[in-house]
């Protein structure tokens, strides 16, 4: 057990959306390394389960039985938030300690979070991660670059990789931060890094594990998608300039 995080509460945010298949192997893996690097006293896992449509919940409410000290599960929501709408509704809920998200779906690996939130404990804001390769199909990466590549004439930011969804902060920081109004229902990870650029936060990158999909392809970024999604993200990042000017 690491005795310098081992006073600290670590909280995990997941959002989770119709993850049936996915997310006991998830929750499982990441309950095992939450528990050899912290106390049983030192860590939560918040679950923002949003709009299921399979089983997912009933998963979720026997984990949260069988770890009720650890695991929170969010009320239902009476619509669909959406991606990033999720993660600011989990990330809302922790008010002490450190932070960290992930996601639900398998191909992040929890033992990266330990080096994230070491990090901070070291003294830095923010840590963030870059998927070391990525292994999303190619078109998604090709849409990503192309997106990355405006976002950086918008935003003047240069990260490896500004839409990982790990991240490590103290939970004070992520609490004085203004989140909303969410202007990238899917892409909460490149609004955060503009958000976080603007109030002027030390950021420090990592590199993570990044895997195949515990269930086949992504419920979000279907192909299918990628052209409506990337067109409504980017007037989201017109938007999100306008109300960072502010």
């Amino acid at each position: 057990m690491d005795s310098q995080v081992d006073q600290v509460h670590v909280s995990v945010v997941l959002p989770i959306h119709n993850e049936e298949e996915a997310i006991s192997g998830v929750l499982d893996e990441l309950i095992a390394v939450l528990s050899d690097h912290l106390s049983s006293e030192s860590w939560t896992i918040v679950l923002s389960e949003d709009g299921s449509r399979d089983q997912t919940r009933l998963v979720l409410e026997r984990y949260v039985a069988t770890y009720p000290s650890n695991l929170t599960l969010l009320p239902e929501s009476a619509e669909r938030l959406g991606y990033s709408r999720a993660v600011v509704r989990g990330l809302r809920e922790v008010s002490k300690g450190l932070v960290c998200t992930m996601d639900s779906d398998g191909q992040c690996d929890p033992r990266d979070l330990v080096a994230a939130w070491s990090r901070v404990s070291e003294g830095h804001r923010i840590c963030v991660g870059y998927r070391s390769p990525r292994v999303d199909p190619l078109l998604r990466r090709m849409y990503s670059k192309l997106f990355k590549f405006v976002f950086q004439l918008l935003f003047s930011l240069r990260l490896r990789d500004p839409s990982c969804p790990v991240m490590s902060a103290a939970a004070s920081d992520i609490v004085s931060m203004n989140l909303e109004p969410v202007r990238l229902n899917f892409g909460f990870w490149w609004e955060f890094q503009a958000r976080i650029q603007s109030l002027g936060l030390d950021v420090v990158e990592i590199p993570i594990r990044h895997r195949i999909r515990e269930d086949g392809a992504t419920r979000v970024y279907h192909v299918t998608k990628l052209p409506r999604i990337a067109a409504t993200h980017l007037i989201g990042l017109i938007k999100l300039k306008s109300d960072l000017k502010r």
